[in-house]
């Protein structure tokens, strides 16, 4: 299976090709993580069953830009 910090910045990667993706991080570790995923490049992905499983969802759940400060 594969994790799901790997199958987000694939799905971004894969649907936005050149796109600029930020991600956040609290640890060194995940820094390293990350910096490994993206080197890794897009893999092959079941991109319309992620969008279909996504297309009943809020856009004030995954637009982040939407979601109330804490």
């Amino acid at each position: 299976a594969m994790p799901v910090a790997e199958l987000c910045l694939d799905y971004v990667l894969r649907r936005h090709p050149g796109a600029k993706v930020i991600f956040g991080a609290e640890t060194t570790a995940q820094v390293a993580r990350n910096a490994a995923l993206a080197l890794k490049g897009p893999r092959p992905l079941p991109t319309d069953e992620i969008e279909s499983a996504f297309q009943a969802v809020a856009e004030r759940i995954v637009n982040p830009i939407l979601w109330p400060n804490a």
